[in-house]
């Protein structure tokens, strides 16, 4: 009896531990939040790739996701640069996605250093 009992207990927790986990849907049409919502602008999220469309430029960024981080390539940088792929951690707040330490800084730092990224799913 004790043994069924310990077979059931590990068949449960193998359940739970092999449940899948439910990745979010980034694709789409996003307006990247700035502040005072001065300089807005769109972000275009593909199956594979992000593009920052900037009013004087376009950056683009292929990723792969998981449950809780972005894997990016920024392919507007050198192979040889130390922040030419990274990992960025992401979460949802109702139709808002932010992705940390993604936009490059103001600031001018060595190594440089990155700043959130806010935006809000586009209503069209």
């Amino acid at each position: 009896m004790k043994s069924k009992l310990l077979y059931l207990v590990g068949l449960v927790i193998l359940c739970i531990a092999c449940e899948p986990t439910q990745i979010p849907c980034i694709e789409g049409e996003w307006e990247a939040i700035t502040p005072h919502n001065k300089y807005n602008y769109a972000v275009v999220i593909t199956e594979d790739m992000i593009h920052r469309y900037l009013p004087t430029s376009t950056y683009s960024y292929k990723y792969t996701i998981s449950q809780d981080c972005l894997h990016i390539v920024r392919l507007f940088k050198s192979e040889t640069d130390r922040d030419y792929t990274a990992d960025c951690e992401y979460h949802f707040q109702g139709d808002t996605l932010v992705i940390s330490n993604f936009i490059l800084s103001a600031v001018a730092t060595n190594p440089p250093t990155y700043v959130d990224l806010t935006l809000i799913r586009s209503q069209k």
